[in-house]
């Protein structure tokens, strides 16, 4: 029966290119990525509560379950019966999936360019040459969409929003229209972004280093769970979620039955809801918060008006309180001083 066991083994997850970025120098890298990551990939085996890797899972438990279901010595025993349920229970499968799909696209999404292409995979089932099964994770990569509109007096290049999303592929975002509520479109927008609102959205959440791949990936679920705001100017205001923290707005037009994001607005900024209140409460515009760099999320997190009560309550009551937790409150932060004084002395709150 060892023996059987044994010679029963699956083979562990293998990484494939597409056939046409096979001699790809940066594909290979991804799939090097993708790879390495499967190979570190745990969960907990209920309900033992045995912590396991991914890829043992299948060549190993996996295996194991099934030579025990088709032997005829055990299959009938009780004993073996319960185990096999366990060990191909639906919940253990269905953690198995979530866990490759949400890492797969974790390492993807870093190497992700709207402007450019995006990689995206999926898991194929296949049987080799011994008739045992091989499941297969193809990497493949879908060229960047883009189009031009007139805007403004010019026209302008804008690009489809969209990420890889198992097991979908490429999952394109779109705005639904009861958001909008305007007659003779489609139920779901097509959304395109405009290259100046990614610079404005790297330039005002600056504070986190490499990240720009993550900023764009919140950047698509923004857009896929709209929380839509309309301006009186007849721009929409689409709140942009970093995590569970609300950082701004992405400002929208409706072009040709496309919405397309002209620009980002950091939460504090004017033209925003928390930017008037600001206003009310501190008389400051657009310049002085440019001036003083509250038009910026590392002003929040990276000096030392962190420290400031005073300070903070005011941002607080305009509904931008959280700015100052967007981070773990035991992260380690080296903090600049003597911001908070300048602020301070800058509006006339006193020392």
């Amino acid at each position: 029966m060892k023996e059987k066991v044994i010679s029963r083994r699956y083979p562990s997850f293998r990484i494939e290119l597409s056939d046409e970025l096979k001699n790809d120098s940066e594909s290979i890298l991804v799939a090097k990525e993708v790879d390495d990551c499967i190979k570190q990939l745990t969960f907990v085996l209920k309900p033992f509560n045995t912590t396991i890797k991914i890829n043992d899972y299948f060549s190993v438990a996996v295996s194991v379950a099934h030579c025990f279901k088709n032997c005829e010595e055990l299959s009938s025993l009780e004993n073996i019966k319960t185990a096999t349920s366990l060990l191909l229970s639906e919940e253990n499968i269905a953690a198995v999936i979530k866990c490759l799909y949400q890492n797969i696209d974790a390492v993807l999404i870093e190497h992700n360019k709207m402007d450019r292409f995006f990689f995206w995979a999926s898991i194929e089932c296949n049987t080799l040459p011994n008739g045992k099964p091989i499941r297969l994770i193809r990497i493949h990569r879908q060229q960047c969409m883009s189009k031009s509109f007139f805007v403004d007096g010019q026209q302008r290049i804008a690009y489809k929003c969209g990420q890889c999303f198992m097991p979908y592929g490429i999952k394109w975002a779109g705005l639904d229209n009861k958001n909008v509520g305007l007659t003779g479109l489609e139920k779901n927008i097509p959304v395109y972004i405009q290259s100046h609102a990614l610079e404005r959205l790297y330039e005002r959440i600056d504070c986190f280093e490499n990240s720009k791949s993550l900023i764009y990936d919140y950047l698509w679920c923004s857009i896929l769970n709209a929380k839509v705001v309309k301006s009186t100017n007849g721009k929409y205001l689409i709140e942009y979620w970093f995590n569970c923290h609300k950082l701004g707005y992405l400002v929208t037009t409706i072009n040709d039955g496309v919405a397309i994001v002209r620009t980002f607005l950091f939460i504090t900024m004017d033209g925003t809801p928390e930017g008037l209140l600001l206003h009310k409460k501190l008389g400051i515009r657009r310049d002085d918060k440019e001036y003083l760099h509250l038009d910026k999320l590392r002003t929040y997190l990276m000096t030392d008006i962190q420290e400031d009560t005073e300070l903070r309550n005011v941002f607080e009551e305009c509904g931008c309180g959280h700015l100052f937790k967007v981070v773990k409150e035991d992260a380690v932060i080296c903090r600049t001083t003597g911001d908070a004084k300048d602020i301070r002395k800058y509006l006339n709150l006193g020392s």
